[in-house]
């Protein structure tokens, strides 16, 4: 497995993205520069055949010199009988980061092996009814230039806002790259959405859930004004939310709904995960 991380702060993805049909924020804005310097795009790349491979891309939040948080489904390779079929397939784990400068120009390209991927132990790929544990950590075997200032780590919730931060009908915000409408392709440029954290009770009424999930481990989002929404590429994609000076980052998105002014999405709530996430991050 090959995953390939492109940061938000190029303004550009690794070469090749505008042929994924991958699909990510839509009804947004492009990102500027800078604005969002902790946001990741990552490409999983399994070869099949010489010739052959297969490729998908996820989002990825970048929260120390070494650590990535991003949603455990994206590791998965879909049905139990497909992830059976592929487990033989050579994988290899290697990390690329590339920008444009100011000036508009491709100034460097970074690349890291990935050390090791860390799913939330609770979490079975391919069970619905488990997915209040999508999370997973993605571990570098070097070190993001976090001392350059177009790059960030974002910070994790503090504790002491407690395990149910953020509040209902907080504003907050999600990057990544991919279409600007349903079903479109992949862009070079990354977008950006507001999103407006919702209640359960509220969430429940637009969905026709199967299954029950928890608001201490999940929660909804909604586009802030109208038009705009998070599809299935952006999984893994980080919500931040600022208080104060500072943006924090409150969600995982777990499900995209790509229905702008429909369906909100699910987002894995991180202040509830801290203790696994801090203890991973000391003790690994």
């Amino acid at each position: 497995m090959i995953i390939l991380v492109a940061l938000l702060y190029a303004g550009i993805c690794v070469d090749g993205l505008n042929n994924n049909p991958d699909k990510r924020i839509i009804n947004g804005w492009r990102a500027k520069a800078m604005d969002y310097p902790w946001t990741a795009m990552m490409k999983t790349v399994i070869h099949i055949s010489e010739n052959s491979h297969l490729m998908s891309t996820y989002g990825a939040t970048i929260i120390s010199e070494r650590w990535l948080l991003t949603a455990a489904h994206s590791f998965s390779d879909g049905s139990e009988k497909r992830q059976t079929e592929r487990e033989h397939l050579p994988r290899e784990n290697i990390i690329e980061g590339n920008y444009r400068g100011s000036n508009g120009h491709k100034d460097e390209v970074f690349h890291f092996h990935v050390e090791k991927v860390i799913l939330h132990p609770k979490f079975i790929a391919n069970q619905k009814t488990n997915i209040n544990y999508d999370i997973a950590l993605v571990k570098l075997t070097g070190s993001i230039p976090l001392n350059d200032s177009r790059v960030a780590a974002v910070k994790l919730p503090d504790l002491k806002k407690g395990y149910h931060w953020p509040p209902y009908n907080a504003q907050c915000a999600i990057s990544g790259w991919g279409c600007t409408r349903k079903d479109g392709f992949g862009q070079e440029i990354a977008h950006a959405v507001w999103m407006k954290t919702m209640g359960k009770q509220e969430c429940n009424n637009t969905y026709d859930f199967q299954f029950e999930w928890k608001p201490e481990m999940r929660f909804c989002a909604k586009h802030y004004k109208s038009g705009g929404a998070t599809c299935s590429g952006d999984s893994g994609s980080g919500l931040v939310c600022k208080h104060g000076s500072q943006y924090y980052i409150v969600g995982i998105l777990s499900t995209g709904s790509g229905e702008p002014e429909k369906l909100p999405s699910f987002f894995v709530r991180v202040s509830y995960f801290l203790d696994w996430i801090n203890h991973i991050i000391q003790t690994d």
